[in-house]
């Protein structure tokens, strides 16, 4: 999972599942719960790649995109319950690059905000980055809690 640009930037929202009042396993539950645990020991794992990527947690649903640095920016949409995203757009065209960077920077930033307010990192740290990937963390370890939880629960049912 390394990513080699140094210079890259990545920004990527996810979904958050800890306020949901229904059971967080549909349909393809185990593969996204893989994901789920991999993104989990990615962010904890030390690897320099995190620093060159923002997550947020997003408490509404968005469309997936990246921004590569100034290689490319991509969205991915869902078009059904399957995993991945099989409807794709890329652009590489660097005026393209620079007008969805702006607009989904402004995007981006709500979430943000919403993220370190809503997770705020038990020890704070002088980067807003590391803040920012703690409150991620942050989140995803309590969804994690609360869908083991529902599924114990459904188990005993």
């Amino acid at each position: 999972m390394a990513l080699k640009a140094r210079t890259s930037r990545v920004w990527h929202s996810l979904r958050d599942y800890s306020t949901q009042q229904r059971p967080c396993c549909p349909i393809g539950w185990l593969t996204r719960w893989r994901e789920f645990l991999a993104l989990i020991a990615f962010l904890e794992s030390g690897d320099p790649a995190p620093q060159n990527i923002e997550f947020v947690i997003s408490p509404f649903l968005q469309k997936n995109f990246y921004i590569i640095g100034r290689l490319c920016f991509s969205e991915g949409f869902r078009i059904g319950l399957e995993s991945g995203y099989p409807l794709t757009l890329r652009q590489s065209h660097p005026e393209a690059i620079t007008s969805s960077t702006l607009l989904h920077r402004a995007l981006f930033e709500r979430p943000r905000d919403y993220t370190l307010m809503e997770y705020p990192p038990e020890h704070s740290q002088s980067s807003s980055h590391e803040n920012l990937r703690l409150a991620v963390l942050r989140c995803l370890k309590e969804s994690q809690k609360f869908c083991e939880e529902e599924v114990r629960v459904n188990a005993r049912s």
